[in-house]
C-alpha cells in the first residue's frame, strides 16, 4: 500500500472503532449529516436534540480525529441536498454555513454546488450540469464563498470547538471555534 495514501470508509454509523486500528484514516460522516438534516432540512428535531446528539459526537472522537472527518450532505448514495431541502434556499444556506464551520473536512457531491435536484439511486447519480456555466449559479457562489472563508480564517481549520444551546429558544445554535 502506498504509505501517502489517505483511506476514507464509507460508514454510516459511529465509527470510532474503525478510525482506531483498522487502517482507515477518516470516514464519510453519515451521522453528523444525519444530525444537520434532521435539524435543518426535515425540522423533525429540535435545538436540544441537536445539541444532545452534536455533544456525544464531539466527544466520541478527538479534536485530531474530528478534524479529519469527511463531512457531507450528499453523496452517491443519498438523495441531492437541493432535493432534500425541498428547493428551500434558506435552508441549504444553514446546512453549508454549519458544515463548513463544523470539524472536519467539508466535501461537496458533484453538482451540490450548483443545486442538483435528484432522488436517491439512481436519482443523485445524474450526469453534472454543465449549463448554464455553474459559476453563474448563486448557490456555487455561496459555496465558494464558504470554502474561501474556510481556507482563510484559522478558527475555521482547527482549534477547540465549544458548543451552546439556546435552552429557550427553539432555532438558535451557536457553535465557536477558538
Amino acid at each position: 500500500m502506498n504509505k501517502d495514501s489517505f483511506i476514507i470508509a464509507e460508514i454510516w454509523y459511529d465509527a470510532k472503532l474503525m478510525m482506531t486500528g483498522r487502517g482507515v484514516d477518516s470516514v464519510m460522516n453519515y451521522e453528523l449529516r444525519d444530525m444537520l438534516l434532521a435539524l435543518v432540512a426535515d425540522e423533525s428535531i429540535g435545538v436540544g436534540d441537536f445539541h444532545e446528539r452534536l455533544v456525544r459526537h464531539a466527544n466520541r472522537y478527538a479534536l485530531a480525529e474530528a478534524m479529519g472527518l469527511y463531512n457531507l450532505l450528499g453523496s452517491h448514495d443519498t438523495e441531492r441536498i437541493w432535493t432534500r431541502c425541498g428547493a428551500d434556499r434558506r435552508k441549504l444556506s444553514l446546512l453549508l454555513a454549519m458544515q463548513f464551520m463544523l470539524p472536519g473536512m467539508p466535501a461537496v457531491y458533484y453538482g451540490d454546488e450548483i443545486g442538483m435536484a435528484g432522488d436517491n439511486d439512481p436519482g443523485c447519480r445524474g450526469a453534472m450540469r454543465w449549463e448554464p456555466e455553474p459559476a453563474d449559479s448563486d448557490i456555487w457562489q455561496e459555496t465558494a464563498e464558504w470554502i474561501r472563508l474556510r481556507k482563510s480564517h484559522p478558527a475555521l481549520l482547527g482549534g477547540d470547538l465549544i458548543l451552546f444551546a439556546a435552552e429557550r429558544c427553539k432555532r438558535l445554535y451557536d457553535c465557536q471555534k477558538t
